[in-house]
């Protein structure tokens, strides 16, 4: 038992009542063979309690592992970082998932001893590793590891077992995060062609991010329950976006179509896609370059859905709120323009009603025109 509620008589409350019953909540808490037991009255809720008892933790670990930079690095991540992060931050898992990188490499350093020089070293080293696909790991991705380490050095300075933030002075890879790969309507036909046997269930997905927009944690955790069929609509619950805020996204008939067919006849509970999400974006990642459509990954389908929203005339606000977006400029980040769309700047082309056949005709102009200029 780690943290608990008693009633006003001192009785134990159960765990089914625990949220319907006044009490007064308690941390139990076994750490290296002694037990810490103690009342936290002014605590009203599990997590208040739960944040008591991470205090405790972080207050032993700081008597055993001595003074300002004298501490265990590895310790600390194991100790107080990983409870701070499971509490406070909604990615605790790839918190966990970035600490086990980083313990490796720092393991058996005290603070004191990670200089500037370290976590370059650190930098260099897994730029210069590859990947489990054998490719050598992208500049971003380390990155990616290197906030998550300034991370930990700004909770270990604001609690006192460190002086300083090293990482603050060690500069990240410079990186064209700009990506300008959208998926054409003829590599689209490809993809959902393949998407046979034990792929099949990604063919779903695939549609619902080249006409929703949705990104790949928004679309796993929709259930059926916020599928509305009747106005048309998908309910992206708060805890699933990426601002925080909740949402809705307009189905066109495409995805409506798939959906019907996916839930079948009867009624259908839980979630849409229950499958890992991260399987399936490497699933999806490993097609894609069987089929030899360089660069495609999961999230180049919502670039690809917004750059089609410009290439119909769409609103840039109207963009903006069916992309999930707060601010009309970050849309823009999204939306390249097409070859497709070019050629037709240039060559004065009408464009035709049906956008499917935008493509081909265009090609067609094109070859004719060489034709002339040849003869």
């Amino acid at each position: 038992m780690t943290v608990y509620k008693r009633d006003r008589f001192g009785h134990i409350i159960p765990q089914k009542k625990i949220n319907s019953t006044k009490g007064t909540w308690y941390v139990d808490k076994m750490i290296r063979g002694k037990r810490y037991r103690f009342a936290v009255p002014e605590a009203t809720t599990r997590r208040q309690a739960e944040r008591a008892e991470a205090k405790l933790k972080t207050e032993i670990f700081e008597a055993r592992y001595g003074s300002k930079g004298k501490s265990s690095f590895v310790k600390f991540v194991d100790e107080v970082y990983l409870p701070w992060s499971k509490e406070n931050k909604r990615s605790w898992k790839h918190d966990e998932l970035y600490a086990k990188i980083i313990k490796d490499f720092f393991r058996g350093y005290n603070f004191e001893d990670i200089s500037p020089l370290l976590i370059e070293k650190f930098k260099r080293t897994r730029r210069a590793g590859l990947t489990n696909r054998g490719e050598q790991r992208a500049a971003s991705t380390v990155n990616r590891e290197m906030a998550q380490l300034s991370k930990m050095f700004s909770l270990a300075l604001k609690l006192g077992f460190c002086s300083e933030n090293p990482c603050r002075r060690v500069d990240a890879f410079k990186v064209n995060n700009r990506k300008e790969r959208v998926v054409t309507y003829e590599e689209e036909g490809r993809i959902l062609e393949a998407l046979t046997g034990k792929q099949a269930r990604l063919k779903t997905p695939v549609i619902v991010a080249l006409n929703c927009g949705l990104r790949l944690g928004e679309i796993f955790n929709i259930e059926w329950r916020h599928v509305d069929f009747q106005k048309g609509v998908i309910e992206i619950p708060r805890g699933s976006t990426k601002s925080g805020k909740g949402r809705i996204a307009v189905m066109n008939r495409r995805v409506k179509d798939a959906l019907v067919e996916l839930r079948g006849d009867s009624d259908q509970a839980g979630y849409v896609f229950p499958f890992d999400k991260q399987k399936a974006c490497a699933a999806f990642s490993h097609l894609c370059k069987d089929l030899e459509l360089g660069g495609v990954t999961f999230h180049t389908l919502r670039h690809t859905f917004s750059t089609r929203l410009a290439e119909a005339n769409v609103n840039p606000f109207t963009a903006r709120d069916l992309m999930g977006h707060e601010e009309v400029n970050m849309t823009g980040y999204y939306t390249h323009t097409a070859i497709e769309t070019m050629r037709e700047a240039v060559t004065r082309l009408e464009k035709p009603s049906n956008r499917s056949d935008f493509a081909a005709n265009v090609s067609q102009t094109s070859g004719s025109k060489n034709v002339e200029h040849a003869k």
